[in-house]
C-alpha cells in the first residue's frame, strides 16, 4: 500500500475506509457498484448506460451514501 493518498486507487481508498470503519460494508458495496458502472461508461467498452440506470445509480448513491454520512 502506498504512503501517499494521491497514489491510491479508488478501490484501495474504499477498502481502507471500510476496514477502518469510516464507512460500513453496505456503503462500500454501493460505492463499488457505482465505481464499476462509472468505469464501464467512462472507458472504451461499448457499454451504454441508459438514463433509467443512471437515475437509479444517482438515487442509490444519494440515499445510501450521502444521506448516511451527514
Amino acid at each position: 500500500m502506498s504512503d501517499n493518498f494521491e497514489d491510491l486507487r479508488e478501490r484501495e481508498v474504499l477498502d481502507i475506509a471500510s476496514k477502518t470503519n469510516v464507512i460500513s460494508d453496505g456503503v462500500k458495496k454501493v460505492l463499488v457498484i457505482g465505481l464499476d458502472r462509472r468505469n464501464l461508461a467512462a472507458h472504451p467498452s461499448g457499454i451504454h448506460i441508459a438514463q433509467p440506470t443512471a437515475d437509479e445509480m444517482i438515487y442509490s448513491l444519494v440515499t445510501n451514501v450521502v444521506l448516511k454520512l451527514v
